[in-house]
């Protein structure tokens, strides 16, 4: 059924909601209203009435009327739905219309009506005349104090490589000790995660030569790994199988499995220059070693400011816009949501009022994130539209047509590649427009000790 064939007219707009009447032309009602009577006809039996004889007025009787007028009004509200979500654009819809009810028709040959909720994205304002104007600050730590403590870790790291590792005997690892294990990581279907596996096997040192796949070494330092992994490893001993359950992106449990080889005191070498000689090929003396690793550590730190400014940004740049938002549009998210954890049970448990902030905020965001882009022309282009399919296509060893087909159709990671395009631009744009105050956080977190103090004391 296309949009095209009805007629469709707004009975109310209150915020981001408008509620709409959709007419149905009596052929098509009459057509859907066949072919679910045929189907039932079908499927149903009584003696006496051979497969799909059984009249339809004995069909209502056993069914109840009620549901096969549910039955139909479903079927036809899926088709609108459809065109209505094209019609409105999907990226300016909440979520699927909702349907709301279905009349049949008064008389024989007349019309039914379909009566749809449409949640839209909610209108902004801005509370700024000038985008000079907005103000955030970013909490990091000292750039000094950073780029001792990577440099002093990608030395410790270097110094591993030769490092004298001696067996611990009948005692429990312990801070500063090595566990060498095979990890292997599970989601909720027990199923082998191999993404997880490998972006956490980044951060381990692989042991090579090994008859096990999966065989890494873990350090065990309290500052610089998961504390539910640290926790798990502390205290084990060889052949001792133990696990740790973390989320991964989605909030989904992901259960790590340390199967426990060995475990070792690290002794590492001195730094010497023969050490770095004997173990790189490009350096020399220590001072080269120490130069290269300031480098990585500078670059390291201008990501990670971008990364923090970006976060900031979107943290706060609602705060600098009135956002008229529906609480229906958020109740029927929650709704939503409950129904699919009671279809995935092992989703985190969250309540009411956090899954409903959870979704306020990102709404707000996203209307925001529109309007600015709306305002100052920063929608993606075609070209970098294709651009980021191209890489990304690359990355999943398809072709281009296949990622663009996917993007057409909605197929993640693919379709959010134009939102992703535009949250950037408009961070840039942000970056570039806004004041961004770098704040060290040993001196943000002075002046909220002494605030507290002064409060108490008060």
């Amino acid at each position: 059924m296309s949009i095209m064939e009805v007629e469709k007219r707004t009975l109310s707009e209150e915020k981001n909601i408008e509620e709409i009447e959709v007419t149905v032309p009596s052929a098509i009602y009459e057509s859907v209203r066949d072919k679910v009577y045929r189907d039932l006809q079908g499927r149903v039996r009584l003696s006496g009435f051979r497969p799909g004889k059984i009249p339809r007025q004995m069909i209502d009787t056993m069914v109840g009327k009620e549901n096969i007028d549910a039955a139909i009004f479903e079927d036809i509200a899926t088709d609108i739905a459809s065109d209505l979500i094209e019609e409105y654009g999907r990226k300016n819809l909440v979520t699927v219309p909702e349907f709301v009810e279905g009349k049949e028709p008064k008389l024989i040959g007349s019309d039914a009506t379909v009566r749809f909720k449409i949640h839209k994205l909610p209108k902004v304002s801005k509370k700024f005349e000038r985008y000079e104007d907005i103000e955030f600050t970013v909490k990091m730590d000292p750039e000094e104090d950073f780029l001792k403590r990577n440099v002093e870790r990608l030395i410790e790291r270097f110094r591993r490589l030769s490092a004298i590792l001696t067996p611990v005997v009948n005692e429990g690892a312990k801070e500063g000790n090595a566990v060498r294990t095979v990890m292997r990581v599970y989601d909720v279907h027990k199923k082998r995660r191999r993404d997880v596996e490998e972006k956490y096997k980044d951060r381990f040192i692989e042991v090579e030569d090994s008859e096990y796949m999966d065989l890494v070494d873990i350090d065990l330092h309290q500052d610089e790994l998961d504390v539910r992994i640290y926790d798990a490893l502390i205290g084990v001993k060889k052949g001792d199988r133990v696990t740790a359950v973390l989320e991964d992106e989605l909030g989904e449990e992901v259960t790590f499995v340390f199967d426990v080889k060995e475990v070792y005191e690290v002794e590492l070498p001195e730094l010497t220059d023969d050490l770095v000689k004997e173990n790189s090929n490009e350096y020399e003396t220590v001072k080269d070693l120490k130069d290269e690793y300031l480098d990585r550590s500078r670059e390291a730190y201008d990501l990670i400011t971008d990364f923090f400014k970006r976060e900031t940004i979107r943290d706060d740049i609602v705060n600098y816009f009135d956002v008229d938002m529906s609480e229906e549009s958020i109740q029927l998210l929650l709704k939503k949501y409950r129904k699919d954890e009671n279809e995935k049970p092992w989703k985190r448990k969250r309540s009411d009022e956090e899954v409903k902030d959870v979704y306020r905020r990102l709404l707000a965001r996203e209307a925001v994130y529109k309007f600015i882009a709306e305002e100052n022309g920063l929608e993606p282009k075609e070209e970098d539209i294709e651009k980021e399919l191209s890489s990304l296509a690359e990355r999943n060893g398809i072709t281009l047509a296949r990622a663009k087909l996917y993007y057409k159709t909605g197929t993640s990671p693919f379709s959010g590649v134009d939102r992703e395009i535009r949250d950037r631009n408009v961070e840039d744009f942000l970056m570039e427009k806004c004041k961004i105050d770098i704040v060290e956080k040993a001196s943000v977190e002075e002046e909220e000790h002494e605030d507290a103090t002064s409060t108490n004391s008060n």
